[in-house]
């Protein structure tokens, strides 16, 4: 198919759902032509970009995300917001595709005219989020999205990594999952800067004592946000109970992180820390596009295997080739 610049970027400013998923499709793309492509619409739409609250939702697999992004993002789509949220999906390892279907697990918010909801497949990358999540953010903003809510995988200790590209981290947790504490969360609960404690339209006590136990265990885990204390809230993604507490707090964060600053900041410090992380992908990627570099490494690997060396050295090794062949 081909494709054309101005066309594309034009029909995006003015918010064209079919050239917002182009443009997201050809910055995911592995088609070296349609991935410029793709980079050449976001440098032309970057000052169109930031305007946004961008909020992460996680949690551990089956507690409910799908189902609150459903009614929060409704709630935000009837107060007149453009919502739109980008759900990574685990992908299959058979066809790297998306396995699940988000717009079957987002039914009323699907519906909505102001929503658009983007299923993006993980295609393995750790984190919780997909390798172009951030870039596929700012497209939506280009393209007139006010709220943008990232929902990721829910893979436990390597969800951190969603921290770094969002503005608020919402955590949603099953009641009784107090004892998960010791293993899967302890890192991202350090970086969630709201729990959620779910099923709050039961009458069970446990949903109260799940409340309590994580009010105890924030305040001994670490966070830097200082002018900001970390709230637990119990809320049912299953019939909206405490949904406006849990939208006013989301508001509330961003509103004092812009007043003290924090805001724009953190931004600026997740846009050096994407830089990096490119700079990495990218290096690896031509590294292993050189047949002697590849070569080398699969000597190294089988040298490891073999209990010949260590993968330390193994590193120092292709780094002192490398800097021998550029001299």
């Amino acid at each position: 198919m081909k494709y054309d610049l101005e066309e594309i970027t034009k029909a995006l400013l003015e918010g064209d759902l079919s050239y917002l998923s182009r443009s997201i499709t050809l910055i995911e793309s592995t088609s070296d032509n349609h991935f410029k492509l793709g980079q050449d619409i976001l440098e032309k739409v970057l000052d169109k970009t930031g305007n946004s609250i961008r909020i992460g939702i996680t949690g551990p697999p089956g507690v409910g995300k799908s189902t609150l992004i459903d009614i929060l993002g409704l709630h935000y789509c009837e107060l007149g917001y453009r919502t739109a949220v980008l759900a990574i999906d685990p992908s299959s390892k058979v066809s790297g595709g998306s396995i699940l279907g988000d717009k079957t697990r987002m039914t009323a918010l699907a519906q909505h005219k102001n929503s658009y909801i983007r299923p993006t497949p993980s295609s393995g990358m750790l984190g919780g989020t997909a390798s172009r999540t951030k870039e596929s953010i700012l497209l939506c903003e280009a393209a007139g999205f006010e709220r943008i809510i990232v929902e990721t995988v829910g893979i436990g200790q390597n969800e951190i990594n969603i921290a770094s590209i969002v503005d608020v981290l919402v955590m949603l947790l099953n009641p009784g999952s107090g004892d998960e504490l010791q293993g899967i969360k302890r890192g991202i609960l350090e970086v969630s800067d709201i729990l959620a404690i779910n099923k709050a339209d039961t009458k069970d006590s446990l949903v109260n004592n799940t409340v309590l136990e994580y009010k105890n265990a924030v305040r001994i885990l670490n966070y830097d946000k200082e002018f900001w204390r970390r709230k637990v809230i119990k809320i049912s993604a299953l019939d909206g109970t405490n949904l406006e507490t849990l939208a006013n707090a989301i508001d509330s964060f961003c509103k004092v992180s812009k007043e003290t600053g924090f805001f724009e900041n953190n931004r600026t410090e997740q846009e050096s820390e994407r830089l990096i992380e490119i700079l990495k992908e990218e290096v690896l990627k031509k590294a292993f596009q050189n047949k002697d570099f590849e070569a080398k490494y699969n000597n190294i690997i089988e040298r490891i295997k073999n209990k010949q060396t260590t993968a330390i050295k193994g590193v120092m090794e292709l780094l002192n080739d490398a800097n021998s062949g550029s001299n």
